[in-house]
């Protein structure tokens, strides 16, 4: 054998290995794309999740200080509704058309 005889047959040798490992190293990065793109559709599909959780969220908050301002308003009316009532009460009294018993109910004397 001569020194050509081996030398062609090192480099068969060495050319088989670099393409059994460029073959290998591609397949990986193909793999690792596909890897990537499943997260990356995870992830998409959990920020858009996300986002309708932050407007169903603000949708709830409106609605609760909605609520609130109803809530309000209506603590107001029945605080001027009583006012009211007293005032007509107290009213009533001076006319003598309504009495106080002792236990601070009172009693229609006139229609």
């Amino acid at each position: 054998m001569t020194i050509l005889s081996l030398l062609k047959g090192k480099s068969i040798f060495f050319i088989g290995l670099g393409i059994i490992v460029l073959t290998y190293m591609y397949f990986t990065l193909e793999l690792t794309k596909n890897k990537l793109e499943v997260k990356e559709k995870e992830y998409k599909s959990l920020e858009d999740s996300a986002l309708i959780a932050i407007d169903e969220l603000n949708k709830s908050l409106l609605l609760q200080m909605e609520v609130s301002i109803e809530e309000n308003i209506n603590k107001n009316l029945k605080i001027e509704l009583i006012k009211q009532n007293e005032k007509v009460k107290q009213e009533s009294i001076k006319r003598g058309e309504i009495e106080q018993d002792e236990n601070s109910d009172f009693i229609v004397v006139n229609f």
